[in-house]
């Protein structure tokens, strides 16, 4: 039975998964999503590794689960570090629209790479990660059965549909913009990293310095991984450690990208 797990990552998270559950289950393989221009996709079961950005798929994993025509059995994973919110109930919308017979929804709760909001903590990330492990492989029992699960939302409504969920709502659509708030700082020494980097080829550089061309995925893969830590967003991660999963090289995400 073939398994294809594809995934999207700007700092490992949902790769580390992808390769421990590739590795939990028979005649498995990963694929990233940036790297897939077949359409359309199919496979007899397929999975796809996610983030999770304002409660919903990033723009990138909408267009690809678009693109999926044929499988037996789709499951999906959301791996980040907020809550699912409402999430789980558009992934469910989503793949109901194209037709798709979504067995499997679940939600594993990751170390957050989100830099504005600060450093995830190396015990909290330690912690999240043993879970992580925990969680892969009860799901890899349950992709080798085809089971039928559907995670829950431990948030209730208020949190789901009413703040932030409308708030993400409106903002979700703006993210392709958002790189606005991107910038290099003097440490910069035009290594051109961030451009190889970018999942969606979102980078270029003019007159030896990075710049945001307005499709952004808000993966902020250019921020963790710049070996200067110059890039910046907005004023808010000036004085944070970058995050990126501790068993995912650049090179890994390098291979990712488009």
């Amino acid at each position: 039975m073939e398994t294809k797990i594809f995934y999207f990552t700007g700092t490992g998270n949902c790769l580390a998964i992808a390769r421990k559950l590739s590795t939990a289950l028979p005649s498995a393989s990963i694929a990233s999503i940036a790297q897939t221009s077949e359409s359309p996709v199919q496979s007899e079961v397929m999975g796809i590794v996610s983030p999770i950005y304002m409660y919903d798929m990033p723009p990138i994993v909408i267009d690809f689960i678009r693109k999926i025509q044929q499988t037996d059995y789709l499951f999906f994973i959301y791996a980040g570090g907020g809550e699912p919110g409402g999430g789980l109930r558009k992934v469910k919308k989503l793949c109901r629209k194209q037709g798709l017979p979504l067995q499997a929804l679940f939600n594993i709760a990751m170390p957050s790479n989100y830099t504005p909001f600060g450093y995830p903590e190396e015990s909290e990330q330690q912690s999240l990660f043993m879970a992580a492990d925990d969680k892969v492989e009860v799901i890899a029992e349950m992709v080798a059965e085809r089971k039928q699960h559907f995670d829950t939302n431990p948030t209730g409504l208020f949190r789901t549909m009413v703040h932030p969920g409308i708030l993400y709502a409106l903002g979700h659509s703006q993210i392709p913009r958002m790189d606005r708030g991107f910038s290099s700082d003097a440490s910069c020494n035009s290594c051109g990293i961030c451009t190889r980097i970018c999942p969606v080829n979102n980078i270029a550089l003019h007159e030896g310095k990075p710049h945001w061309q307005g499709h952004c995925e808000q993966c902020f893969a250019c921020v963790n991984w710049c070996p200067q830590t110059a890039i910046q967003y907005r004023n808010a991660t000036t004085q944070t450690k970058r995050y990126h999963h501790p068993d995912i090289a650049r090179n890994d995400i390098l291979k990712s990208s488009r």
